[in-house]
């Protein structure tokens, strides 16, 4: 999965990643662009130097668990950044996610420092999303669209995704033609 990252990252290929990819490519940049060799999440080891990613603060369980390991329901409010108002057109966004991980506050600036600015929080000033500006399309967020996306609507940030792989497609094609 980092290798995938990386390459995405290095090669300026469309990339998009919810949740877990998320916390990895967080987990990536610090220890790739950054050289933090021991970039880790706490749930993989729990007593490393440079833990990025560590348990949620305040998991918002949904209701009644189907099955005891399943994880929580958490809700994220997305209030700040540009994510948001330049895809959403909302300045206040609720999302959804299945996570009981997110970024260690100590670490936020290894995504800024990578060159990945937080462009959403949730209500509580937590890291939600980065986003590369030197990228055609680089996001990872740790809500997961697909979780309201349906196929009569799907989410503006999946099809803002499918976009950037098209226009990609498209210029890669283009490039061959001309080369």
């Amino acid at each position: 999965m980092l290798k995938g990252i990386q390459f995405a990252r290095v090669h300026d290929w469309p990339f998009l990643a919810t949740c877990g990819g998320f916390q990895y490519t967080l987990i990536e940049c610090a220890r790739n662009a950054l050289g933090m060799n021991d970039a880790t999440t706490a749930e993989e080891d729990p007593n490393a130097k440079n833990i990025v990613i560590y348990p949620v603060a305040c998991a918002v369980p949904s209701g009644p668990k189907v099955h005891p390991s399943s994880p929580e329901l958490s809700r994220n409010s997305s209030s700040s950044g540009f994510l948001p108002g330049w895809l959403l057109r909302e300045r206040v966004v609720e999302e959804e996610y299945f996570c009981n991980f997110e970024v260690n506050p100590e670490f936020e600036w290894t995504a800024m420092e990578a060159g990945f600015p937080i462009v959403a929080r949730g209500a509580g000033e937590e890291c939600r999303a980065i986003e590369s500006p030197a990228h055609q399309f680089f996001i990872a967020t740790l809500f997961q669209p697909q979780l309201s996306s349906t196929a009569k609507k799907p989410h503006p940030l999946v099809m803002a995704f499918v976009q950037a792989a098209e226009n990609w497609s498209r210029k890669k094609l283009d490039d061959s033609i001309l080369a």
